[in-house]
């Protein structure tokens, strides 16, 4: 029986960046194939498990960071609506922990507001109400009404859940002020959406 040497470093290091431009590849394939089929979700969700083993593999290397984060921001929210809530937790937890790394600043607030608003859904009130809490000043610096709205309302309606009614009303009463503040210089998609988020709270 024929013994098969151990890899030298050179042909570990080798293996190593073959598979890593490998993962390049294919994410930047996924990228563009999710922002292309997002009008028709249907189509991707057949794909859903493949997508995020490819973001599990691929956060491990720091170099694809910034692929790692874009797709992810390009999925969401469709694996949450798949059903997928515990794996999709975890993905955005990781995304905004790698954009905080790099210091992406609007991602961070971005992902920290979706994951916010996934645990409210997931009755995870308390854990809901901190994360808002870690996205609302990263939102108000940048001046960014998306993560604004989104970690606004779940900051209100995690926090009506538990009882804390009249803090409720005091944070929504400044997020609208806000928000109505930022209007003029926004985009009008994130204005309508933070809107939308905050009208739609509790």
């Amino acid at each position: 029986m024929s013994i098969t040497a151990p890899l030298t470093v050179a042909e570990r290091e080798k293996w190593t960046n073959q598979f890593e431009s490998h993962l390049a590849d294919r994410l930047q394939w996924a990228i563009t194939y999710v922002r292309e089929q997002r009008p028709k979700p249907t189509r991707l969700k057949p794909y859903g498990d493949s997508l995020i083993a490819l973001l599990h593999q691929a956060r491990a290397y720091p170099q694809l960071a910034q692929p790692v984060v874009t797709l992810i921001l390009a999925l969401h929210p469709l694996p949450e609506r798949w059903g997928q809530w515990t794996v999709w937790d975890e993905m955005l937890q990781a995304g905004a922990a790698i954009a905080a790394t790099h210091r992406w600043q609007r991602q961070q607030a971005e992902l920290l507001a979706y994951r916010a608003q996934l645990l409210w859904l997931c009755n995870r009130c308390g854990e809901a109400s901190e994360t808002a809490r870690d996205a609302l000043p990263l939102a108000q610096s940048l001046a960014a009404l998306l993560p604004l709205g989104v970690a606004g309302a779940a900051l209100v309606n995690a926090l009506s859940a538990l009882g804390q009614v009249e803090e409720a009303r005091t944070q929504l009463s400044c997020l609208l002020k806000q928000t109505a503040v930022l209007q003029p210089t926004s985009p009008s998609a994130a204005y309508t959406t933070a809107m939308r988020s905050l009208e739609h709270s509790q």
